[in-house]
């Protein structure tokens, strides 16, 4: 069995990783919206929203 500090180790470096993800989800948001606003487009769509949330969220 794994000590405490194994446990705590580990969540750490998944917490590194998880961080490492959501700056670049916010890096691809921020190349979007300069996308929409350079064609004029709407920055959210509610339509789209709903499509993709979802099959997103689903635990596989």
């Amino acid at each position: 069995m794994s000590d405490k500090n194994d446990y705590r180790t580990r969540i750490e470096e998944i917490d590194k990783k998880i961080i490492k993800l959501f700056e670049e989800k916010m890096d691809l948001v921020i190349k979007i919206v300069n996308y929409k606003k350079a064609n004029n487009l709407p920055i959210y769509n509610m339509d789209g929203e709903k499509e993709e949330k979802p099959s997103t969220f689903q635990k596989k």
